[in-house]
């Protein structure tokens, strides 16, 4: 059996506080953002997530703007 020594007056690590990276409270239905430097698979993984967290639904696309390639999210219900 492997000894586990018990380390006493270790600080714990400051707690983690997620940055609002999109705003998907703020967003009305047929609002959209759009978003470079993410790939879709991404963003559609953050839109799901939000979606369960939030009730709505959101739908992404890859999309292009002012010749910058990204992804386009939409809320649609």
């Amino acid at each position: 059996m492997t000894e586990i020594t018990i380390d006493k007056n270790v600080p714990a690590p400051a707690e983690r506080r997620r940055m609002k990276q999109y705003p998907w409270r703020e967003m009305g239905v047929g609002d959209s953002f759009f978003v470079s430097d993410r790939t879709s698979q991404q963003v559609s993984a953050s839109a799901g997530h939000a979606s369960k967290r939030l009730d709505y639904r959101f739908t992404c696309r890859k999309a292009e703007q002012n010749g910058v390639k990204g992804v386009r999210v939409w809320r649609i219900d």
